[in-house]
């Protein structure tokens, strides 16, 4: 119930964000000038891109170069990564319930289970094999074949 509070409050507060960016064809960084500022605005520019970073992952790809090691890290783990990992394991365990009933080797201040760690990797390596779509262009080139199967 709180959580459906929450995000109605939070989808108002974005849509009243997004509203005049929309509404007159500029980005959040122009915007944020004419409430806060030009120097204060550099401040509401850097606490979203630290957000979207926390909340959507980091991109590695400059570190690639330098460590060969990092190309298989291109999205990192993130807010979205255990939310989807919670899921995974609720898919998981509908399918297989005796995950449920692994034993735990892993300690119990790590604050995580082995069935739970199971369903994080499982997500991950489908995050690293499956990136994220492009746009509108990926989802009209999945479509023509997702309807040929959707159709059977």
């Amino acid at each position: 119930m709180f959580s459906a509070i929450g995000n109605i409050i939070i989808a108002a507060a974005i849509t009243a964000n997004g509203t005049i960016g929309s509404r007159h064809h500029i980005p959040f960084s122009i915007a944020a000038r004419a409430s806060m500022g030009f120097y204060f605005s550099y401040f509401a520019v850097v606490s979203r891109l630290v957000l979207g970073l926390v909340y959507f992952g980091c991109v590695l790809r400059p570190f690639s170069l330098l460590l060969p090691s990092f190309r298989l890290l291109r999205l990192t783990n993130s807010i979205n990564t255990m939310i989807g990992s919670s899921c995974m394991y609720i898919m998981l365990k509908s399918i297989w319930p005796s995950l449920d009933r692994l034993p735990n080797n892993i300690p119990a201040n790590i604050g995580i289970t082995t069935g739970r760690m199971i369903a994080f990797f499982v997500f991950w390596c489908g995050k690293l094999l499956f990136p994220q779509s492009t746009g509108l262009a990926d989802i009209q080139s999945n479509s023509r074949w997702s309807s040929f199967i959707l159709e059977r």
